[in-house]
């Protein structure tokens, strides 16, 4: 598995574990809908300025956002609780 491929699932999980939806990163990172999308799906790159704003984000270091999903969960969840709470409250 390549780094990108790594970054892309790890995003999944993180967007996952969290309730985001592309939206919702894609407001946070001052990207659009499609952006995020596309760099996703692999037909655009993550940037390393999108790794710093990805990282800060969940609150975990770059480093970590690249070991992969499970590194990236386990440093991430006591720091997703506020954001769990903030996207729970959320009207479907």
């Amino acid at each position: 598995m390549t780094t990108l491929q790594t970054l892309r699932e790890t995003v999944d999980v993180l967007m996952a574990a969290s309730r985001e939806r592309q939206e919702d990163l894609a407001r946070t990172l001052r990207l659009s809908q499609g952006q995020i999308s596309r760099k996703q799906s692999g037909a655009s790159m993550w940037t390393l300025d999108d790794c710093d704003k990805l990282a800060a984000h969940y609150g975990i270091t770059v480093a970590q956002l690249l070991s992969g999903p499970e590194a990236a969960l386990d440093a991430a969840t006591p720091k997703l609780r506020p954001l769990l709470l903030r996207v729970a409250r959320r009207p479907q």
